[in-house]
């Protein structure tokens, strides 16, 4: 299996976790749940119970815009720091491609990550402090590194 189809398998199921986390805990939630939390775990911000539902509905669409960017011109990448050549254009193109379902994939794990902490304190669980929030940012960093030296070893 191709890692594009692996990357938007991932990034699929984290729409459905998503939907998942909403269904089982939706009952659970007061009608204020945080919206913002400081950077020692407290919320400093609160908004209405329905706002969590618009998180399936903005991963949904980050992924169907990705993907169509993706699918449409992966080519017209105009940050993309190695020199395109004809010889070696299919291999930058492949890793541009990994580099959009990663992109995906972060992005919407994130979300779940964030929403699941929401759902987490509202509940009374907080079996995660506010510093948990780092972890997606430093494996989305990690791995977009990795990737990026798959391109600086094409000639």
């Amino acid at each position: 299996m191709k890692k594009e189809t692996i990357f938007n398998v991932i990034a699929l199921l984290g729409v459905l976790m998503s939907m998942v986390l909403l269904a089982f805990n939706w009952g659970n939630l007061p009608d204020q749940i945080p919206a913002h939390f400081g950077i020692d775990g407290t919320p400093d911000n609160y908004a209405p119970k329905w706002t969590i539902l618009l998180f399936p509905i903005i991963m949904l669409v980050i992924y169907l815009l990705l993907s169509l960017l993706m699918i449409k011109r992966p080519w017209m990448v105009k940050n993309y720091p190695y020199t395109i050549t004809e010889e070696n254009k299919e291999a930058h193109y492949k890793i541009i491609r990994q580099m959009g379902g990663w992109l995906r994939c972060s992005i919407i794990w994130t979300f779940v990550f964030i929403e699941y902490l929401m759902i987490d304190f509202t509940t009374g669980n907080q079996t995660l402090s506010g510093f948990t929030a780092l972890i997606p940012i430093g494996m989305v960093i990690i791995v977009t590194i990795l990737i990026m030296r798959k391109g600086k070893k094409i000639k």
